[in-house]
């Protein structure tokens, strides 16, 4: 993979001045200008900054993995996780920040509108394939996590 150029003492931000750049700037200088664009407060200068994460090699890739981890921008992270899936090599490092990420907590993955009355309780098979949800309506039904099928389904309990 060709290596992008080191910034020069010419280098600069484009579109404006301080310690910021704009929101439609164009970020030169290498990384280093990338990873002080990344630094904003702004999201949209955030996702401005990793837009251009790839052109940077393994630092870009490393940049788009933190970002998964810590950016508070649900916005700044949904980016990072679509350039991270474009790669056609995915290192381990990347396939278990997109893993992380696919399965974050706290985030709804899938809504289950089988049951007539409150889901009470919801539990993985140990391998992973296979949810059960057990609901007021005095039912368990297992569901398939691939194809989010409901397989069998248990009633009277």
């Amino acid at each position: 993979m060709n290596q992008p150029p080191k910034p020069g003492q010419f280098d600069a931000v484009l579109g404006g001045t301080g310690n910021h750049a704009p929101e439609f700037a164009a970020v030169l200088g290498g990384i280093e200008a990338l990873l002080r664009a990344y630094g904003s407060p702004d999201p949209k200068i955030r996702t401005k900054a990793i837009s251009q994460a790839l052109r940077y090699g393994d630092e870009g890739v490393n940049l788009l993995v933190q970002t998964l981890k810590t950016d508070k921008s649900n916005n700044v992270k949904n980016l990072a996780y679509d350039l991270l899936l474009s790669r056609d090599d995915k290192s381990i490092q990347v396939i278990e920040a997109l893993r992380a990420y696919e399965l974050s907590p706290w985030q709804l993955q899938y809504t289950i509108s089988a049951h007539s009355n409150w889901v009470n309780s919801v539990a993985f098979s140990p391998h992973g394939r296979i949810l059960a949800s057990g609901s007021r309506d005095n039912s368990i039904k297992l569901w398939d996590v691939a194809t989010r099928s409901n397989i069998a389904s248990l009633t009277g309990h």
